[in-house]
């Protein structure tokens, strides 16, 4: 059996994630061979579990189309830390609440209170745990997604590889955080780093994203004197294609406050994305008198960008030019896809930069960064500049908001831009497959 797992799409909605998408996608086409099964890791039981991808096809297919755009993100769990604040509110004076120290100790003390009573009730029952997977030593366990998000996956996987002897296929998305740290954000450094290790050593075939990611990961295991194993490089897919996006145009509304002409950025607001590049190029021309259409961004709040965030939202210069959205679903998105003049793409580094290929998949002109692996996707298709350059970044966006130069683009990518299908790489995933060692 070839073993897909599904950790991270367990609560997964279809409305964010670039990496659950890949999962998701390759997912969805491999799930037609009758050779193909399903498993997901149980963080609290420590072992993995049987599941199936037909309840995420049913909440990521059917979910309602919210026609105009922007969804409040789901409100978080509340953690125990919050729970306990909320208590102090209401048991502690305002005095030892506004005291760094007393504050401290009335938490310690709630907490131990809170221990004492729970020994006094009797305990529940433990209640069975699921049933763990049998692994079979000819099954290959095939991993998509972000292990080094589930503490416990990686190394409860290596442990039933070495019981069982089955085998172990990983995706390397990129190698921003071990290689260029400063363009990420610090507390993943350690995990990331670890399983990147990990699968060097565990992994017995990886597969990667792009050729720039493939050489970034020889380049790792180089510097620690590591055997690679050895790396295949799949094209992804760059189409949206879930059940709630219209195959054609349609007259809804675009979201609140987006102009009917705008330059559409699509990616999480973070330091390694280089918004800050696009607050410069507007800013500089805002300064020059260069006419540029709205700014439209289509991402969360991400990390080390709250100088940035606060540059694109309130300076006078360029705040009414810049919208953000921070959550929109599939059919929105495409509908921006589809109006947009043309697309922007400033990111520093990328494994392979999704939305580059989505634009020219949507047939629109692109602006991009020239850095790592993106002159891969669409060759002389796109328009680069340097990431370190307002001024380029600029120059390109002027041609191609000129309605010929614009056309004329768009043109060159009708002819030329062969669009990838998640089926077409699902099937480059069971080719690197089929060349695996025999088991055993």
């Amino acid at each position: 059996m070839i073993l897909v797992d599904l950790t991270d799409l367990e609560r997964w909605d279809g409305v964010h994630g670039g990496t659950q998408r890949v999962v998701y996608g390759i997912a969805k086409e491999l799930r037609r061979g009758a050779d193909v099964g399903f498993i997901a890791y149980s963080n609290g039981w420590d072992r993995f579990v049987e599941t199936s991808l037909d309840p995420v096809v049913e909440r990521v297919e059917r979910a309602p189309d919210t026609g105009t755009g922007s969804q409040p993100p789901a409100a978080p769990p509340r953690s125990a830390a919050y729970r306990l604040a909320r208590r102090l509110r209401v048991l502690v004076p305002r005095a030892v609440r506004g005291n760094p120290r007393l504050r401290a100790a009335a938490y310690r003390a709630l907490q131990r209170l809170r221990r004492a009573a729970a020994r006094l009730r009797p305990a529940p029952a433990p209640a069975p745990g699921p049933e763990a997977y049998a692994f079979q030593p000819d099954d290959v366990v095939l991993v998509l997604g972000k292990p080094w998000d589930e503490p416990g996956l990686q190394a409860r996987l290596d442990a039933e590889k070495e019981r069982v002897g089955f085998r172990v296929v990983e995706l390397v998305y990129d190698m921003v955080i071990p290689l260029q740290p400063h363009l990420h954000h610090p507390t993943l450094f350690v995990p990331y780093t670890r399983q990147m290790f990990l699968q060097a050593q565990g992994a017995d075939r990886l597969l990667a994203i792009s050729e720039s990611t493939r050489r970034d990961f020889e380049a790792f295991c180089a510097r620690l004197a590591l055997d690679c194993p050895p790396i295949d490089v799949i094209r992804l897919a760059d189409r949206l294609e879930s059940g709630r996006v219209p195959a054609e145009d349609d007259d809804l509304p675009l979201p609140d406050g987006v102009a009917e002409e705008f330059v559409l950025c699509v990616g999480t607001v973070e330091v390694r994305k280089n918004h800050a590049l696009l607050y410069e190029t507007w800013r500089l021309a805002a300064e020059r008198g260069v006419r540029l259409p709205q700014l439209v961004i289509v991402g969360a709040r991400g990390w080390l960008v709250e100088e940035t965030w606060n540059l694109l939202t309130r300076d006078p210069a360029v705040r009414d030019s810049i919208r953000i959205l921070t959550s929109v679903d599939d059919a929105v998105l495409a509908r921006l896809y589809r109006r947009c003049r043309c697309t922007v793409y400033p990111s520093r580094y990328e494994g392979w930069g999704l939305p580059v290929a989505e634009s020219l998949a949507y047939g629109k002109p692109v602006a991009a960064s020239s850095a790592a692996s993106i002159p891969e996707i669409g060759g002389d298709l796109v328009r680069y500049f340097s990431p370190h350059s307002a001024d380029e970044c600029l120059a390109a966006l002027a041609a191609l908001t000129d309605p010929r130069e614009c056309a004329a683009a768009a043109a060159r990518i009708a002819e030329r831009y062969v669009p990838t299908s998640w089926a077409e790489t699902a099937a480059a995933v069971r080719a690197s497959i089929a060349r695996l060692d025999p088991a055993g």
